[in-house]
């Protein structure tokens, strides 16, 4: 008796067959060319892949932009061993500093109610670090250090070699540690949560050269990796971009999750590489809807969409549909995944794959972000039925995932004005909410949600001195891939201010003046931040501390964020209450403050020479361009959308800033103009000077990674300030830099 084959007992996986279609005809196993000739289904299955697969093939795909190539080169160059070019930093660091003046005296000196000793030595640690570090100098050359893996691509249970040559940034310490943000199947988008671990200490073997291994966890199929010293006060990433792992499966590609898990790293930070990762998972898994998913969205984001692309997606959506409605036993994700990717192009497919999802999968992630919506349209705008509407959410609360428990507490949240809600419900959302997002912005969120609910003042007040006291403590929080411990620690400080300064302000309603000037002056002694201001002012007013008012007044006024007619009332109510020449002295100092606060941060960096050439084909010298206190130096790119997008902001900021001399060139990263170019600066009315980065040169002087990212750079053409791509954050700088050359700071 012959023992049947494996094929005659189940059918083939889809992988299986996607192995077979992809392999020449003299190639492919005969074993499953015998099965398909018995097996009608799965001949179906192999018409439906070769089909999709020829879709695929036909894609309009453009080619990558020029400095997208030139940076894969030299990151090759530099002996980085990634799958793909490495991500673009959509949005960088805004870092926060703080300032000189402690608070410890000021807690010594007020009894009648203190905050915890652990925070008073916390804010005044802060405040230290900013007045003893200086301005640190980085010197120019080799910043970011270059690592090699023995491969990028680990199987499960791999061991993964390392060698890492380190750059100016981290010396040759000893020892090094490399970290790593891990990501399973199941990881969030924008790196929200996600673990950041220690997974690997490299030893220095001679010079700068750095050994060391490590194996991913089983769960894991995606790592992004960072090198830091020991006592984790520099951190080398790569100038944002990470050195990166992925799962490959037993062929030795990367894992469809693997890909899947990158592209949720590279949200809101890499909107080129996203791309490029997403035409990968096209390349190796066309039968994947998840890919195909990936690719429309990308598409949207970047405004490439076109009639061609919207016509792949209908013929592949055509197919994908027809293939679905025949599958047995489909699972609640396709089900999803087919709901969602039907939404842009064929309505009809679109109802009936609601239907069917909500019969058949109302608890998947889709269907649940749809019965939510469906709760808020059915109710809200036809009887602004609050009470049925928010019933309803509570009735589909057992039903949602992780994944869309912020968005339904959000939705019932906004249905809970807190003066006239239910004090019940309020808290009983708030506190879903913090169990899901233990985030200092979702804390400071739900406690002034709470003071402005008569029933829970108490309450919110006591959230706010326990998120108070949390962030005292640096070593028990969550610290970034790319932040060092001083970074953090600024972070949580301005985290800490903007919650003393809503606590300051509760007190004083509730008549606590004492605790509320007490709790103020902690909120305002380091640091610069505008919102902390303006509530300190307001604040300082109602309990009748008219001094601290007319600083805080002084302080706002000379902020590049204010309006100008604002800054003319403050004025008039300055000089009206204490005279012209007892305002100016406080105008005086405040402009003091603002310099000696925010140039805390900067860390200034030694260009090499940097040659661009200009739209009309001469070359330059960026010292030559250079204006004769401050300018700042944007980077962006037609084929990224968001730079696109925010020219007119760009070209708004940089007239702002040319009123107090300082200059604004920006650097397209591509070695030549074009029609695109051309296209992009007429129709956005574009009139700064426009670069060209020939080579890629620039970037790579001022390790750029990502559009738009601006620099701030002194008369001598040293970097500053590190990349941001917040323009009120660039004005601020740009303002603290004039003032410090002119006070001689």
């Amino acid at each position: 008796m012959t023992t049947p084959s494996p094929l005659h007992a189940a059918h083939p996986s889809m992988a299986t067959w996607q192995d077979y279609v992809s392999a020449p005809l003299s190639a492919r196993d005969r074993a499953l060319t015998d099965h398909l000739q018995r097996c009608a289904e799965c001949e179906r299955t192999v018409q439906f892949l070769t089909e999709l697969d020829a879709r695929a093939q036909q894609l309009p795909l453009e080619a990558a932009p020029t400095a997208l190539r030139a940076r894969i080169l030299a990151s090759r160059a530099a002996g980085v061993r990634v799958l793909m070019p490495e991500h673009v930093d959509a949005f960088g660091d805004d870092d926060m500093t703080d300032d000189v003046p402690t608070v410890a005296a000021q807690v010594a000196r007020r009894t009648r109610w203190r905050i915890p000793t652990t925070i008073a030595a916390g804010i005044a640690a802060w405040s230290a670090i900013a007045l003893f570090r200086g301005t640190p100098v980085i010197e120019a050359g080799m910043i970011s250090g270059t690592m090699t893996l023995s491969t990028a691509l680990p199987k499960a249970g791999e061991v993964v070699s390392v060698r890492y040559n380190a750059g100016a940034l981290l010396g040759r310490p000893a020892a090094l540690r490399l970290r790593a943000r891990i990501r399973t199947t199941r990881g969030e988008s924008y790196n929200v949560g996600v673990p950041v671990v220690e997974i690997a200490t490299l030893q220095r073997t001679t010079g700068n050269e750095y050994v060391g291994r490590f194996t991913l966890p089983d769960s894991v199929v995606f790592a992004a990796l960072a090198v830091e010293d020991t006592a984790a006060l520099a951190v080398d990433d790569l100038g944002s971009r990470a050195w990166e792992v992925m799962r490959a499966g037993a062929n030795g590609a990367p894992l469809l999750s693997a890909l899947d898990q990158r592209n949720h790293d590279l949200m809101g930070r890499g909107w080129e590489e996203g791309l490029a990762t997403t035409r990968r998972m096209m390349q190796l898994y066309p039968d994947s809807l998840g890919a195909w998913n990936w690719l429309q969205s990308f598409e949207s984001w970047m405004s490439l969409e076109t009639d061609s692309t919207r016509g792949a997606h209908r013929r592949a959506l055509a197919m994908f549909d027809a293939r679905h409605r025949t599958m047995r036993d489909l699972s609640p994700e396709l089900i999803g995944a087919t709901f969602w990717y039907t939404r842009r192009a064929d309505s009809v497919a679109n109802a009936y794959w609601r239907e069917r999802l909500l019969r058949e999968a109302p608890t998947q992630s889709f269907a649940v972000q749809d019965r939510m919506l469906t709760i808020a349209s059915r109710e809200l705008p036809t009887r602004r039925d609050t009470t049925t509407a928010l019933a309803g959410l509570e009735q589909l609360w057992p039903d949602v995932p992780a994944d869309r428990a912020s968005q339904v507490i959000s939705a019932a949240l906004r249905l809970l004005p807190p003066a006239t809600a239910n004090p019940v419900d309020l808290r009983r959302w708030a506190d879903r909410l913090i169990a899901v997002d233990s985030s200092p912005a979702t804390a400071r969120y739900v406690a002034v949600r709470l003071l402005a609910a008569p029933a829970w003042r108490d309450e919110g007040k006591r959230h706010l001195r326990a998120e108070i006291a949390r962030l005292a403590n640096a070593r028990t929080q969550l610290r970034a891939l790319d932040e060092s411990r001083t970074e953090q620690v600024e972070r949580l400080a301005r985290s800490q201010r903007l919650a003393l300064a809503q606590l300051g302000r509760a007190l004083a309603d509730d008549g606590a003046h004492r605790a509320a000037l007490d709790t103020l002056a902690l909120a305002s002694a380091a640091g610069w931040d505008l919102s902390v201001f303006n509530t300190v002012r307001e604040t300082s007013l109602k309990v009748g501390d008219s001094s601290t008012a007319r600083t805080m007044s002084a302080r706002i006024s000379v902020d590049p964020s204010t309006t100008p007619s604002r800054r003319e009332s403050l004025q008039s109510a300055g000089v009206a209450q204490v005279g012209t020449a007892a305002w100016a002295e406080l105008v005086r100092s405040a402009r003091r403050d603002l310099a000696t606060r925010v140039m805390a941060g900067a860390k200034r960096r030694v260009l090499p020479a940097v040659s661009l050439r200009a739209l009309d084909g001469s070359s330059a010298p960026l010292r030559s361009l250079l204006a004769p206190q401050v300018t700042v130096v944007v980077f962006w790119s037609t084929d990224c959308g968001p730079a696109v997008d925010a020219l007119g902001e760009i070209q708004a900021t940089a007239a702002a800033l040319a009123k107090r001399g300082i200059r604004t060139i920006t650097v397209v990263e591509q070695p030549q103009s074009t029609p695109a170019l051309q296209n992009v600066l007429r129709t956005k009315s574009f009139t700064l000077p426009v670069y060209l980065d020939v080579g890629g040169v620039a970037s790579k002087a001022f390790n750029n990674w990502g559009t738009p990212q601006a620099y701030l750079l002194d008369a001598k053409g040293n970097v500053m300030f590190g990349a941001t791509s917040d323009l009120e954050s660039v004005a601020l700088r740009a303002a603290a830099m004039v003032l410090a050359a002119e006070l001689g700071l």
